[in-house]
């Protein structure tokens, strides 16, 4: 297992003091952790391994989320008339 997995995974709660562990085993908790609501250490490990905790990329998000929103209406558009 590389060490970015084994970081992920611990962050995540997942992997422990088990040095030995297997790739199968760790993977399959990891699929059984989205079988219910994430724990907050999850949540939270998740949070910040993607950057969603970045007030400067929420702002950039929203400013540009009205831009996206035409461009979608557009394609929307087209894709109805080729398809009528």
């Amino acid at each position: 297992m590389e060490r970015c997995q084994r970081v992920l995974f611990r962050r995540l709660g997942i992997l422990h003091d088990e040095e030995d562990a297997s790739v199968e085993r760790i993977l399959s908790q990891y699929m059984a952790m989205f079988d219910g609501p994430l724990p907050p250490h999850a949540i939270a490990a998740l949070t910040a391994i993607f950057g969603l905790d970045d007030d400067d990329e929420c702002a950039m998000d929203a400013a540009l989320l009205p831009l996206v929103d035409e461009g979608i209406t557009d394609v929307a558009d087209k894709v109805e008339e080729t398809f009528a």
